[in-house]
């Protein structure tokens, strides 16, 4: 294993992006921790300073339940196994946002404001969940 200045592992790089950025890890160290590696260790591949060894990627995609051949190319999302807790606040922040959108259209096809599209979307929600019983 050699120095390469960033050139190798560019998978491991983009899947620890991916991690970070679903909140399974916070930092690049909680690798280090899960897998019981050295941490300047995993920091050389994390960084593509130091070639990941096959052991170690292995690992890697046992513990994360993914595979680095799946961020070859250009990345995108993955399905990722959540926990309970972590579904639960991706699916609030879709209904945000699905919510806020829904409310943009209103308004902009009924000319409507703000606070009366909002109180109609509030009315259509408590209805459906009076409809369905949930």
């Amino acid at each position: 294993m050699k120095k390469s200045d960033g050139l190798y592992n560019p998978e491991l790089k983009l899947a620890v992006k991916y991690l970070l950025g679903q909140g399974i890890i916070t930092q690049a160290k909680d690798i280090a921790d899960k897998m019981n590696y050295n941490k300047t260790t995993v920091s050389g591949y994390v960084t593509g300073n130091i070639k990941a060894s096959l052991s170690f990627i292995e690992k890697f995609e046992s513990t994360f339940k993914l595979s680095l051949n799946d961020f070859k190319g250009s990345f995108k999302t993955l399905p990722v196994t959540l926990s309970p807790s972590q579904e639960i606040l991706s699916l609030k922040a879709a209904i945000r946002v699905l919510t806020l959108s829904i409310i943009e259209i209103k308004m902009k096809l009924n000319g409507t404001s703000l606070v009366d599209t909002t109180n109609e979307i509030e009315k259509m929600i408590k209805n459906e969940i009076e409809r369905t019983g949930s």
